[in-house]
Parts: C-alpha cells; structure tokens; sequence
C-alpha cells in the first residue's frame, strides 16, 4: 500500500533543477516545478514552470530530477531539452 507523500516529499519530487548553456557559453541554473497544466478525463498534460531569466537565451539544457529507489532519494537524472 502507498503511503500519502509528506509536504516536503511533495516539494522534493515537484521540483527540478534547470541548467541552461548560453549563447555566450556560459552556464546558468535555475529552478522550476511541476505543475498539472491541463487534465482531459484521465489524462493529464504535466509542464515545467520556471522564470523567463532562468532559460532566456539558452542553446541547450538540463532537467535535472529527485527520484527515489527502494524509498531512497536520488538526485541527478538527467533530461536534455
């Protein structure tokens, strides 16, 4: 059976890290959440909600999430956008 998430699971599993690399190279991060854009009966459309100066600019990123594993967090999947 599946135990109701405490808040700050909630808050850890909803949240991302974003890295962005920039025209310039550089690299900058930001952060951003989870959020249930729309729900069409059982299908849900999951977007990333971020500021605009976190990804402005950017050639390429990293969506970098908190997953758990045997009720473990582990930080660090990565998804390239």
């Amino acid at each position: 059976m599946n135990k109701a998430m405490t808040i700050t699971e909630q808050l850890t599993y909803s949240t991302v890290r974003i890295e962005c690399i920039k025209n310039n190279n550089e690299i900058h991060t930001g952060s951003g959440y989870f959020f249930r854009f729309k729900e069409i009966g059982e299908m849900l459309i999951p977007v990333v909600i971020t500021n605009k100066h976190v990804i402005e600019g950017a050639q390429k990123g990293t969506l970098v999430f908190t997953t758990t594993e045997k009720g473990i967090w582990k930080a660090g999947l990565h998804g390239k956008f």
